[in-house]
């Protein structure tokens, strides 16, 4: 299965539906790396506190609307588009971790995981034990401070978001190594501005985001990683 014809997937984009900061529309946003020569994207909301005074429904169907456009216009165009979340614990600081390996029918048991969870490594061993890939988004940005290696799968080597506080990537980067965690890459997509600066490739035929989350999992980021100005690289 790992051994196609590699696409480019950015494994951090938000959309203006889904992120209350996000500018850019669902659907613009997966025709602009269709013509950035991407593959695929993985949608990744941010998700902390959602909506709690709304029913569950409502809470799923608000945060999965930029999603859910995406994915109707990636199945028109040609672009893949998996779901992931980067959620926060209010409790716990400024620090945001990603998710992987998400399907629609994950989402409600994420919301209520978020809003049950009192630690990050209750957060973390919920997350992992049920499957998904647990990875810290930018760990050395401003004032976020990374977590005990031992609570994550993987972490943000490189962030390619061109604005606001600088991204440290290189600390990012020697903690990944430093702890033997998985890199992944992603552009933290906000605005047109940030479209198509960080990502991975991956195998052509991986279809689905459970396929994505186990090829994570298999560590084929861990160790040789090649930079350049847009992506990293699996060599």
């Amino acid at each position: 299965m790992f051994f196609e014809q590699p696409i480019k997937i950015d494994m951090h984009v938000h959309t203006m539906e889904g992120s209350p900061d996000a500018k850019v529309p669902a659907r613009e946003l997966v025709r602009l790396y269709k013509e950035a020569g991407f593959g695929a994207i993985v949608v990744t909301e941010h998700v902390w506190e959602h909506y709690p005074e709304l029913p569950m429904e409502e809470r799923i169907e608000k945060w999965t609307s930029g999603y859910r456009e995406a994915k109707d216009e990636g199945d028109k165009i040609g672009l893949k588009v998996f779901l992931g979340a980067e959620t926060r614990l209010r409790r716990h600081g400024g620090e945001d971790f990603l998710v992987y390996g998400l399907e629609m029918e994950n989402v409600e048991w994420l919301l209520r995981t978020l809003d049950s969870a009192q630690t990050l490594a209750e957060l973390s061993q919920a997350v992992r034990v049920n499957g998904f890939f647990f990875a810290q988004a930018h760990p050395f940005r401003g004032e976020c401070r990374a977590a005990e290696p031992e609570l994550l799968d993987g972490v943000e080597a490189y962030n390619g978001k061109p604005r606001g506080s600088a991204n440290n990537n290189h600390l990012a980067f020697d903690f990944a190594v430093e702890n033997d965690l998985v890199m992944i890459s992603g552009s933290d997509t906000h605005q047109p501005i940030d479209v198509a600066h960080g990502g991975l490739m991956i195998p052509a035929n991986i279809e689905t985001s459970a396929q994505f989350c186990a090829w994570l999992k298999a560590g084929s980021t861990r160790s040789r990683v090649n930079f350049n100005r847009r992506v990293v690289c699996r060599l």
